[in-house]
C-alpha cells in the first residue's frame, strides 16, 4: 500500500499485508500472513506491534519513504537477500538462485552422467 517505508534488510514473509503509511522498522522479521494495519510500527524478530504512529509522523512518511528509495539505490548490490538470514530461513533466498548441488546436477546431465 501507499507511503509505507519497509526498512533495509527487513524480511516479510508469505502472504504478509502492509497497509498504507505503516513502518517496518530495518531487520524485522514480519512472520508469514500477518497484516500490518494502517498507520503501525512494526520491529523485531519476530516482528511485533510496537504502537500506532502519531498523525505528524504518519505525514513525514509521505517524504521519508522517497528519501529511503533514494539511499537504497546508492546501496544497490553491496549486499544480496539472504546474506544475513540465519539457516532456518535460507528457504526464502534470490529468485533465480540455484543451489550448487542443482548447478553440478545439470552439468552432469548435459554431459551424459547422472
Amino acid at each position: 500500500h501507499d507511503h509505507c517505508l519497509i526498512g533495509m534488510g527487513s524480511l516479510l514473509q508469505e502472504g504478509v499485508v502492509v497497509k498504507e503509511e505503516s513502518f517496518i522498522a530495518a531487520g524485522a522479521n514480519v512472520p508469514a500472513n500477518t497484516v500490518v494495519e494502517a498507520g503501525e510500527l512494526w520491529v523485531g524478530n519476530p516482528a511485533r506491534k510496537i504502537r500506532d504512529l502519531t498523525a505528524e509522523e504518519r505525514q513525514k512518511l509521505h517524504y521519508q519513504a522517497n528519501e529511503y528509495v533514494g539511499v537504497a539505490g546508492m546501496h544497490h548490490g553491496i549486499m544480496q537477500l539472504g546474506g544475513n538470514l540465519p539457516e532456518s530461513l535460507s528457504q526464502y533466498t534470490m529468485l533465480g538462485h540455484v543451489e550448487k548441488d542443482d548447478e553440478d546436477d545439470a552439468h552432469d546431465t548435459k554431459n551424459g552422467s547422472s
